[in-house]
């Protein structure tokens, strides 16, 4: 049997190498990984499966949250 693992996660660094670096790392370690960082829909069901409340709109580009879900 497998388990199917969701992980979301908000990184110090913003900045998209981060989050490869991450993504290698767990396919290095032999995980399957599926970038769902684009869809709101996954995102937003994941959010409400957990408990969680989605991140606030920001008005300035500069402190734009970056959610990534894989």
């Amino acid at each position: 049997r497998r388990a199917r693992i969701l992980l979301s996660f908000q990184a110090k660094d913003t900045a998209a190498e981060s989050a490869d670096v991450l993504l290698s790392d767990l396919r290095a370690a032999g995980f399957g990984v599926e970038d769902l960082s684009d869809n709101e829909m996954a995102k937003s069901h994941g959010r409400y499966l957990c408990g969680g409340r989605p991140h606030q709109a920001s008005t300035s580009s500069s402190n734009a949250c970056i959610e990534h879900v894989y």
